[in-house]
């Protein structure tokens, strides 16, 4: 879908795989965009592992999305 142009919504629970998949991302906070950026840049970033992906703020390597 992405090659022909077409995108598209994701919601996703699982947050490290929905931005592992995603151009762009958006971390939403009691309705309010707090965060976003590129899917890849999110990984990585110290206050979205901490809230969201269950680290503690270190940096892992960003995953390439083809």
């Amino acid at each position: 879908m992405n090659r022909q142009g077409i995108s598209f919504l994701l919601v996703e629970q699982n947050a490290r795989k929905g931005l592992t998949v995603s151009h762009r991302g958006y971390v939403l906070e009691q309705g309010k965009n707090r965060l976003h950026g590129a899917g890849s840049e999110l990984l990585v970033n110290p206050e979205v592992q901490k809230l969201y992906l269950g680290g503690r703020g270190e940096e892992i390597p960003a995953v390439k999305c083809s």
